[in-house]
């Protein structure tokens, strides 16, 4: 498990949907998911909803290893922009939808345009979704936008994916919660849906609050007990011995 990833993609998806609030950034509204499925009795058959899904699937060097202490980690998060349309399957099947994208015209390919464009305006507002946002993902390497289309026949459809490549924090093995993420939590806390969310993250980042600081950087730096006793760390439960040089003051006194 990463949990830089987990918030990344939550900050993600709170910035976008203003933590499933009024007013909302994009044309998507609270339609912002990362792997939620919504009530499906909540949609109108046949009605077109900007929707958009985050996902991460490509995360490198997220483990942090003395043997590539400088490589960046690098991560995509991808945001897809869909105009999604319910539909019935069967006649008789009035229980039973599926999703689709429509063949894309003039109006809709607008409306993704729109929300492209606020979906960017909402990563780089002033709140603490987008500030966690830009904090773990710290340096952009790149962005690429692509249209949708079938994969049989190659009809373009009503549909974007946007990948946004970028640099990332490293995970640490700390037992506190970092400053920054304070804010954003508590937030998370207080959005509609969100509220057993919140209290799950604090746990993970406090499950290993009884590590001392030479444990913490052992597994960061992923070294063995050898090579801690090497480089002059104190074992866990080692004895503290009296040093082996006497310290003297002017008068010969030792210190």
């Amino acid at each position: 498990m990463s949990i830089n990833r987990v918030m990344l993609r939550l900050a993600a998806v709170c910035a976008v949907s203003n933590f499933y609030k009024a007013p909302w950034p994009t044309l998507a509204g609270r339609m912002v998911f990362d792997s939620k499925v919504e009530p499906i009795e909540n949609f109108k058959v046949d009605t077109a909803y900007p929707t958009i899904v985050v996902y991460t699937d490509y995360d490198k060097n997220h483990v942090a290893h003395q043997s590539m202490p400088h490589t960046e980690r690098t991560m995509t998060v991808t945001f897809e922009l869909i105009m999604a349309v319910m539909e019935r399957i069967g006649e008789m099947a009035d229980d039973t939808y599926v999703m689709r994208a429509p063949q894309t015209d003039s109006e809709l390919e607008s409306s993704l345009d729109i929300m492209e464009f606020q979906l960017f305006e909402s990563l780089r507002a002033n709140n603490s979704a987008a500030n966690v946002f830009r904090t773990m993902a710290y340096g952009m390497d790149n962005v690429v936008s692509r249209r949708g289309a079938t994969t049989e026949g190659g009809t373009k459809i009503a549909a974007r994916q946007v990948t946004y490549e970028a640099r990332v924090i490293q995970e640490l093995s700390q037992p506190m919660l970092p400053a920054y993420m304070t804010q954003f939590l508590q937030d998370l806390e207080d959005s509609p849906g969100m509220e057993l969310v919140a209290p799950a993250l604090k746990a993970v980042y406090t499950m290993n609050n009884n590590l001392d600081a030479v444990e913490r950087l052992r597994r960061t730096m992923g070294w063995t007990e050898g090579t801690l006793e090497q480089l002059g760390y104190p074992l866990p439960g080692a004895p503290l011995l009296p040093p082996l040089v006497t310290w003297l003051d002017q008068h010969g006194n030792p210190l």
